[in-house]
């Protein structure tokens, strides 16, 4: 075999299309799979050019779905003429679905698959995100991760794989497809996640609006310097930072719904967690999902209770906790006093 015949195969070997293995989607019905791919494929022919690179990721997500190899030409037929009615089937069944994350997620990698991004792409998938009704600051976290593991930056990736902004357990297939270990990549990211972690949530409270005074407090010779707001604290507690959340805790059965009233298991007790209605939130149980109600105007109050106010304050203290700290318990009062604390960290 001589050298040109040996490269040759080597490249030919290198394009075939290989998979992710435990692509979430894969758990889904052919159906929902389909449908997946034919979205993907509108995308792919956004700019009226189908390119070879873009049907080679339609490949590796047909092996991944296990589908039959014929599903190829049938997506590309679909996207040579789209019909109004599979693409409306299409929102129907990824709307408001967690899911929808990871389409948006694939959606961008379709659209740098040929190396440049058309000026209709774009458009197109903000679009889609839109009808699908992603958050806006949760579009931006996925937008940052695509990033990231589009430039293999693993260490900044790796905070996605480890909080509630986005689900984890969504992307860390990526992870596996491009061979890093969880454990490793969490080990060696700790401090960078903390980090990050403050950066991320800062950008979506805006604590800088908040002004701040000195608090004189003495007693014998102990004399501590305080800060304290010099007004009410805001709700901090946005639909993009809550909804991740409470999804996460229903997908992992640790919440009940019944009617307008949310309820958590904690020691084998079952108590009345939040409602609905204060957080302006609707609730699919056919679907078993939570989404903000078509009603709701950016901006409006939502009313938080204390038991959930405490479980997400301890969650992001315990993210930013080291290894060496203790997490102690707390009540209700020093949920407030944590989420003062959370103020002036990202102040």
């Amino acid at each position: 075999m001589t050298d040109l015949d040996m490269l040759a195969t080597f490249i030919e070997a290198t394009k075939e299309p290989s998979a992710f293995e435990n692509h979430p989607i894969a758990q889904q019905g052919i159906e929902g799979q389909l449908l997946y791919l034919q979205g993907l494929a509108l995308v792919m022919n956004a700019d009226n050019d189908i390119h070879e690179t873009e049907v080679e990721y339609l490949k590796i997500l047909i092996n991944s779905f296990s589908l039959d190899s014929s599903a190829l030409e049938d997506v590309v037929d679909f996207v040579k003429a789209p019909d109004k009615a599979t693409i409306q089937a299409f929102v129907a069944y990824y709307r408001r679905k967690p899911l929808a994350q990871l389409f948006l997620f694939d959606a961008l990698m379709m659209t740098r698959r040929d190396n440049q991004l058309h000026e209709k792409e774009m458009p197109l998938v903000n679009a889609m995100a839109t009808q699908l009704e992603i958050l806006k600051g949760t579009q931006q976290d996925i937008f940052d991760l695509f990033c990231h593991i589009k430039n293999r930056n693993w260490q900044e990736s790796a905070l996605y794989f480890s909080c509630h902004l986005l689900n984890p357990d969504h992307f860390k297939h990526l992870l596996d497809y491009h061979e890093i270990k969880f454990e490793e990549l969490m080990a060696e990211t700790a401090e960078i996640r903390r980090n990050r972690l403050i950066e991320l949530i800062k950008q979506k409270v805006n604590p800088g609006a908040l002004e701040w005074e000195a608090l004189n407090y003495k007693k014998d010779n102990y004399n501590p310097e305080f800060e304290i707001t010099t007004h009410f604290i805001p709700n901090l507690l946005t639909h993009e930072l809550l909804l991740p959340f409470l999804q996460i805790k229903l997908e992992r059965h640790e919440l009940r719904i019944l009617n307008d009233d949310i309820y958590i298991v904690k020691n084998a007790e079952e108590l009345l967690y939040a409602n609905l209605s204060d957080l302006s939130l609707d609730y699919d149980s056919e679907r078993d999902t939570l989404s903000v109600k078509a009603e709701y105007v950016s901006g409006d109050k939502i009313v938080v209770s204390i038991e959930l106010s405490k479980d997400y304050f301890d969650l992001i203290f315990q993210s930013l906790q080291s290894k060496n700290t203790l997490s102690k318990p707390y009540d209700k009062l020093n949920a407030i006093l944590r989420c003062i604390s959370l103020l002036k960290l990202l102040k």
